[in-house]
């Protein structure tokens, strides 16, 4: 028999990034109603489209010094975010942070510092279903939205790119489902 530790080694437990990275889609998704979104793809965390082909990019940071590393590693990306012919991160339209309730407070100094173009979305403790139950709180709820980069909308391309990236996702995250029900069904 397995103890809790052993269960955990193999991955059976998900990291906090990853639930709040599916807790973000799920709130673009069905609470904002973006008609496509994938996980990390195009070096965001979490990308999403609107309705209007406008794109979303969601960071997801479960520290503050995460979060202001992310500008010291990126400063390339983060320089170019309005430049429309930047190569790497294209027709990116709006920028969010994605934080947990406990570092709430001192991520909002950091976003006015260095990010004032950036959103900030707080995702609550102790989530227990990504999609959040009805007549309780939302997962996610937002602290200050993103200042709109560029007005072009994406390319074909780009939108193929999301298409692979959320396939992909799918796969990767229904293979940890299945790698987790081996390790519980060998309890």
């Amino acid at each position: 028999m397995k103890n809790a530790w052993q269960i955990r080694s193999h991955g059976a437990k998900m990291k906090e990034s990853d639930k709040i990275k599916l807790v973000t889609l799920a709130y673009w998704r069905y609470s904002r109603q973006h008609i496509m979104g994938a996980i990390e793809c195009g070096g965001a965390d979490v990308k999403t489209m609107a309705t209007s082909l406008m794109i979303t990019e969601s960071e997801v940071k479960i520290s503050i010094a995460d979060m202001r590393r992310e500008f010291k590693t990126k400063r390339y990306k983060h320089r170019n975010m309005f430049d429309e012919h930047f190569g790497s991160a294209p027709n990116v339209n709006y920028f969010y942070f994605v934080v947990p309730e406990r570092i709430k407070e001192k991520a909002v100094e950091v976003v006015r510092e260095l990010y004032p173009y950036a959103g900030l979305l707080v995702c609550r403790e102790n989530v227990k279903n990504i999609y959040g139950y009805y007549g309780e709180p939302a997962n996610i709820y937002s602290v200050k939205p993103a200042k709109r980069m560029l007005r072009e909308k994406p390319g074909l391309k780009e939108i193929i790119r999301m298409g692979y990236a959320a396939s992909n996702a799918v796969l990767r995250y229904g293979n940890k489902l299945v790698e987790t029900s081996e390790v519980v069904a060998e309890l």
